[in-house]
C-alpha cells in the first residue's frame, strides 16, 4: 500500500465515522456497486481500492487526473455535509491560500435512476510557490446514494510543477469548464449503478411552479462610462408553470403553446389547448456557485430529447 493510498483510506474512514452514528455508517465492500471507468484511464488496485489515472488529454499537456473509487457505505447523513468533510480533509491549503467556502461549487439533485447525487469542488490552487515553480492540487468529491447506500468517488489533479507564473487552463475554474474532461466525467457518472430497487422520486407541485428558461449568450453591452457590462441574451425556450395548473411553453421562433399540466409521479404531462399531450420525465438540480444557489429543471421527452431550463 502506498503512503498516499493509506492516507486517503484512513481519512475517509475517520471523517465518515466522525460525522455519523456508527450503526448508521458501515463499509459495504463487494456489495454490488458497478461503474464503467473512463476509456483509456489506467487502472491499479491499492489495498483493495481501485484507482484510475488519466492520460494527458484534458485541456493541457500538464494535466494528470486520478479517480479513487471507494467501497459502498451506509449513511443517512446529509450528502452535502459528508462531501464537505471529505473535501476539506483531502484538500491541503498552503500559506498562500486559505480554504474559502464562497469559492466552492456544489451540484445536487436526483438523477434519472432515482438516486440522490452531489458534487463538491473548489478551483485548483497553488500549494507551493517559489520564484520559478508552481505546484497545483485539485479535489472533487462525488457522492451518489440509493436507499441509504452511498457510493463515494474522488477526482484529484495530481500535483505537478508548472514553470509559468499562471495556472494552466485546465484548472482556472471548475472541471466542467474543461470540456474534454467534462464529457469523460459525464459518461463515467452515467455508468454508476448502485444495487437495490430504484428510489421513489417525489416531486411536489410547489417545486415546479414558476418560470424556467434557457438562453444563449449574444454579447455584452453597457452605458457609456459604466464599467459594469450587461450580458445580452437571446431566449431559446421557456416554460412557465402556474399555481392554478396552467402553463405557457415558448420557443424562440414559434407561437407560444398554452394549456394545463399534471404531475404523475416523476412525469410532467402538458395538456395543450389543442388537445395534444406531451410527457416529460422530470429531474431537478440545485447548483451553488459564486455564493448563491440556482435551480435547474431537467426534462426528457419520449424521443429522449433533453431540455435544461434554469429557474428565473
Amino acid at each position: 500500500m502506498s503512503a498516499r493510498t493509506f492516507l486517503l483510506t484512513t481519512i475517509l474512514l475517520l471523517v465518515l465515522n466522525a460525522n455519523a452514528d456508527p450503526k448508521d455508517l458501515r463499509p459495504m465492500a463487494d456489495s454490488g456497486l458497478l461503474f464503467t471507468p473512463p476509456a483509456g484511464w489506467t487502472k491499479t488496485i491499492q489495498s483493495g481500492m481501485e484507482l484510475y489515472q488519466s492520460p494527458l488529454l484534458e485541456c493541457t499537456d500538464h494535466s494528470l487526473y486520478t479517480l479513487y473509487a471507494f467501497s459502498l457505505f451506509a449513511s443517512t447523513a446529509a450528502l452535502q455535509d459528508l462531501a464537505a468533510q471529505l473535501h476539506k480533509a483531502f484538500f491541503k491549503p498552503s500559506a498562500s491560500y486559505v480554504y474559502q467556502d464562497s469559492e466552492k461549487r456544489i451540484v445536487k439533485g436526483i438523477n434519472p435512476r432515482g438516486n440522490e447525487y452531489l458534487y463538491f469542488e473548489t478551483p485548483a490552487q497553488d500549494i507551493i510557490t517559489t520564484a520559478n515553480d508552481h505546484l497545483y492540487q485539485y479535489y472533487m468529491v462525488y457522492l451518489e446514494r440509493r436507499n441509504g447506500k452511498v457510493a463515494a468517488f474522488i477526482l484529484t489533479l495530481n500535483p505537478y510543477s508548472f514553470t509559468i507564473a499562471a495556472r494552466p487552463l485546465a484548472v482556472n475554474g471548475f472541471f466542467y469548464e474543461c470540456k474534454p474532461l467534462a464529457r469523460v466525467w459525464e459518461q463515467f457518472v452515467a455508468s454508476v449503478r448502485l444495487p437495490g430497487a430504484a428510489n421513489t422520486l417525489t416531486i411536489d407541485k410547489s417545486d415546479l411552479v414558476g418560470k424556467w428558461a434557457s438562453s444563449v449568450h449574444t454579447g455584452w453591452s453597457g452605458l457609456a462610462g459604466n464599467q459594469y457590462a450587461v450580458e445580452n441574451k437571446q431566449l431559446v425556450e421557456s416554460l412557465t408553470l402556474q399555481e392554478d395548473g396552467s402553463f405557457v411553453h415558448k420557443l424562440a421562433t414559434k407561437t407560444p403553446v398554452t394549456g394545463s399540466f399534471q404531475l404523475q409521479g416523476n412525469t410532467l404531462v402538458l395538456n395543450n389547448a389543442s388537445g395534444r399531450n406531451e410527457k416529460y420525465t422530470i429531474g431537478m438540480e440545485s447548483i451553488f456557485q459564486f455564493g448563491h444557489w440556482k435551480k435547474t429543471l431537467l426534462l426528457t421527452d419520449n424521443n429522449n430529447r433533453s431540455i435544461t431550463l434554469n429557474q428565473e
